[in-house]
């Protein structure tokens, strides 16, 4: 059981460790909870404690802590949070989690605070690293569907290595006896996760699968490569998607009849128009071959299940271990598939599925 193994913190320890839980001391929020710094046991963490008062169903908030709670538990990878405990004391929920001194990946590529820009092979290695924490929620029994996958929840530690957090929303999920096919999980009641993130099928469905991951993480591949926010608004303008970008591209290249290299012109053309030009000098072709993996994450189409698909996540394991160079991150079907041994999962039963 996760609440025999896990360490509980008492509550005082917590609001001394952060002042009695005081704005001064909060590092950021979302639509379950607010996450404080905190210093206790002369070691910095970072507490996140449930709203009480939030607009949200008490019943849904509770149930978000329970499942991150007992996901993280479980689930413990280099580039996943280091979960550190809980409390639950007095009708107040937190979760303490290791301190990652350098925020979110999207605080760092909005240059929050005056901090510099990220350059681009350290781009690279944040995308390397989520990439793996995605790949290994995958391909572990019973794989896991993170469900949130945005900038805002990857999180830098001192070295700049990426971890990704808030698994409130995370799902078993269930492979079907299809091979590079998987079914759907669940269809929720009421829509989860980060519109920006979200592919419209999941949002007019609210049909859960693995491939809602890989979207979501070619949304953030976008951000790395523009440096703009996956959902851009002010004033009486209208809110623009950055996942609208591919479908806006293509539309420049629909007169161009050659299919051949298609994929590779629009992804040319992204980083030729939109590219974060404070990230400094790119290395060779870096830009557009990430471009292009982002572009056959975030179809403008409808999301078919193939494994072709799969294989993006693959593909940043591939070269991460070095078996293939940056020139092969191209590849719909790499060469040295047969390199990586992903263990694929057996079908899975679980009774998580209700997102009531």
């Amino acid at each position: 059981m996760v609440t025999k193994s896990l360490f509980f913190w008492p509550l005082h320890e917590l609001r001394a460790g952060t002042c009695d839980f005081a704005d001064s001391q909060k590092i950021g929020e979302g639509g379950f909870g607010c996450v404080y710094r905190a210093l206790m046991r002369h070691t910095e963490y970072a507490v996140k404690r449930l709203k009480e008062d939030s607009n949200l169903d008490w019943k849904s908030v509770r149930g978000t802590f329970h499942t991150e709670l007992e996901k993280l538990y479980q689930y413990r990878h280099p580039n996943i949070v280091d979960l550190a405990g809980g409390c639950v004391q007095d009708g107040v929920y937190c979760l303490v989690y290791v301190y990652m001194p350098n925020g979110s990946l999207q605080d760092r590529l909005q240059c929050q605070d005056g901090t510099s820009p990220l350059p681009w092979l350290r781009r690279l290695d944040v995308a390397l690293g989520t990439a793996r924490a995605i790949q290994f929620l995958h391909s572990s029994k019973p794989s896991l569907i993170h469900g949130d996958i945005k900038s805002s929840n990857i999180l830098l530690d001192e070295n700049f290595v990426p971890k990704l957090g808030d698994f409130g929303l995370a799902r078993f999920s269930r492979y079907s006896h299809n091979p590079g096919k998987s079914c759907t999980v669940a269809k929720t009641q009421s829509l989860r996760g980060t519109l920006a993130y979200l592919p419209d099928e999941y949002i007019k469905s609210g049909q859960l699968s693995v491939e809602l991951d890989t979207y979501s993480f070619g949304v953030v591949l976008l951000e790395i490569l523009t440096g703009r926010k996956a959902l851009e608004s002010g004033g009486s303008a209208k809110p623009k998607y950055l996942k609208d970008l591919v479908e806006e591209e293509e539309e420049e290249e629909c007169d161009d009849d050659e299919a051949e290299g298609w994929s590779l012109r629009v992804a040319d053309r992204i980083c030729r128009c939109h590219l974060d030009r404070k990230a400094g000098r790119y290395p060779g072709c870096l830009p557009v071959q990430l471009c292009s993996l982002a572009y056959s994450s975030i179809p403008s189409h409808l999301i078919v299940v193939n494994p072709a698909k799969q294989r993006i996540l693959e593909q940043f394991a591939l070269y991460n271990a070095g078996q293939i160079d940056s020139g092969e991150l191209l590849y719909s079907n790499p060469r040295h598939a047969d390199r990586l041994s992903l263990e694929r999962c057996a079908p899975e039963e679980s009774d998580d599925f209700d997102f009531s």
